[in-house]
């Protein structure tokens, strides 16, 4: 067994790397609000199996036709549904999803950035129901970051970062605002229902298991600071450095046997007496750490395949459950007890006899690349607070005040630093159209149709449901030519679900004036035309 400061540093490491996984604060809607504006879309196809698409200006409706399949993944589905429209703030996990899935490419490392995930879910996940009903719910979640992200950063002054620090505030509080202005009449029944069940397996398959050559492995850069405390990205490097150790030694083993076995007697150039002592001093010398590697690859297999459950956990106490909390204590909890039953011996630590704890440290040296090895030696002892700091900019009792009450902070966080200054007052009535000059009718909501941004989501979240050919005939009915060449209106465009106007990058509605402004409404600063 491992001594123990070296399992302690271990077990150190372990709840480091899950501490950093709680509140991402960069979503454009909050959860519960990305799955608001999703429901609405959702009840329209499923009442008939028409979504019906306002034409702006003129006070005619249209009505396009989602195919069968789609139909019978949403009411098959709809659990999985929601867990795919809380997308990349849930799955893989929360950080991957905030540093790798969210921002462009330069930031990331990935091509394409956030395009080249939602064509991947696209193309990796199947038309069985469940998985077209979780990879539908995925884009729908880009859809709302396209429009969110526009008007949220109109008064954060830029898409979310650190640097200045009152940026992240800012998301914070007017997100949090937001999402309390749902009305509370639409979040009862099964609302809060998500699941992975059936689909868990697929999301472990296609954004968890970045084996060596995978797209996978390319989506998850491990040359880039993003993915540094990435779960998938830490420990699928791990096993692949493990699973190479592993085949050389076997390999190097077949290869001594076949040598023994093709030894003739007179042939004086070959000894089999010789090769077989080599063969014995190899096995001698590796069989028991190779054993132990063994081990320690397949507790990183169960451990990870587990992962998306896990996420899915931390995603529901954190941010999608009907108390309408933030439940850090639960899930600190569920990351607790993952990190003692799993990622324990995902770091190094597998139940194994056989091996000194020096040589278990010798292999744990050498096995362990120095990004992962250096954030180990920087640990401090409030990892929590620590972590949370370093990823938010704020400790956990300073998110937790902003999350619960940013009508609180409003005023003092929205009326300084850069983009639109604005109070709650005024927010309340020029943007949320409703009559409450505060926070002093917690139940008074607003109409999302009279919010360009929720507007255009959920209209966007329709257009996600519809087949390509139901596309085009919506171009067709507004005057316009363009044909759309992607199997979904969200694909080729959005190379980050951080920034601003995203649709100008190629979005096919967007191509033609006459069509994109009969369909979504225009928002601030927003110069498509």
């Amino acid at each position: 067994m491992l001594a123990k400061s070296r399992k302690a540093r271990l077990l150190a490491a372990a709840l480091s790397i899950t501490a950093v996984l709680l509140p991402s604060v960069a979503a454009a809607w909050k959860p519960t609000s990305h799955v608001y504006f999703a429901e609405i879309a959702v009840k329209d196809a499923l009442d008939d199996g028409y979504v019906e698409i306002p034409v702006l200006g003129t006070g005619e409706v249209r009505r396009y036709k989602v195919d069968d399949d789609t139909l019978v993944a949403l009411r098959a589905g709809r659990a999985q549904y929601r867990a795919g429209v809380l997308g990349p703030d849930a799955y893989p996990d929360i950080l991957t999803g905030q540093q790798v899935i969210h921002p462009d490419g330069e930031e990331s490392g990935v091509s394409h950035g956030s395009d080249a995930w939602l064509e991947h879910v696209w193309n990796s996940f199947g038309d069985d129901p469940l998985q077209r009903a979780f990879r539908l719910g995925f884009l729908t979640h880009a859809a709302g970051d396209t429009y969110g992200h526009t008007f949220i950063n109109q008064f954060s002054g830029a898409p979310f970062t650190l640097d200045p620090p009152d940026n992240a505030i800012r998301h914070i509080v007017l997100e949090g605002y937001i999402d309390k202005r749902l009305p509370g009449s639409a979040l009862t029944g099964d609302f809060f229902t998500a699941s992975v069940a059936g689909v868990d397996g697929r999301i472990y398959q296609a954004m968890v298991d970045a084996r060596p050559g995978s797209a996978l492995d390319r989506l998850l850069p491990s040359a880039s600071s993003s993915t540094n405390y990435s779960v998938p990205r830490l420990f699928s490097t791990l096993r692949a450095s493990l699973d190479a150790d592993i085949r050389a030694y076997y390999d190097h083993k077949a290869d001594l046997q076949r040598r023994i076995d093709n030894c003739r007697w007179n042939d004086f150039s070959c000894s089999a007496v010789l090769l077989s002592a080599e063969l014995a001093g190899y096995v001698a010398l590796n069989a028991a750490p190779v054993t132990y590697k063994e081990y320690w690859r397949d507790d990183i297999d169960e451990g990870l395949r587990l992962w998306p459950q896990v996420s899915h956990q931390v995603a529901e106490a954190l941010f999608f459950n009907a108390e309408r909390k933030t439940d850090t204590e639960k899930a600190d909890r569920i990351l607790s007890d993952y990190a003692t039953r799993h990622l324990l011996s995902m770091a190094g630590a597998p139940s194994f006899i056989g091996l000194t704890a020096a040589a278990i440290g010798d292999i744990i040296d050498a096995v362990t690349p120095d990004w992962l090895l250096a954030p180990i030696r920087a640990l401090k002892a409030e990892l929590l607070d620590t972590l949370l700091k370093a990823a938010t900019g704020m400790t956990k009792a300073q998110l937790q005040a902003y999350l619960t009450r940013p009508d609180r902070y409003f005023d003092q966080v929205m009326t300084t630093g850069n983009g639109e200054h604005i109070t709650l007052a005024r927010f309340n009535r020029d943007y949320l159209q409703i009559s409450d000059t505060g926070y002093d009718n917690p139940s008074e909501s607003f109409d999302y149709r009279n919010l360009p941004a929720t507007y255009n989501t959920v209209v966007a979240s329709k257009l996600v449901l519809l087949p390509p050919a139901e596309i085009d005939r919506l171009i067709r009915d507004l005057g316009g030519s363009r044909r759309l060449e992607r199997p979904n209106v969200m694909l080729g465009f959005a190379h980050t679900l951080d920034g601003s106007v995203q649709w100008r990058s190629g979005m096919v509605l967007a191509a033609e004036c006459n069509v994109y402004r009969r369909v979504f409404k225009p928002l601030p600063r927003d110069e498509v035309c």
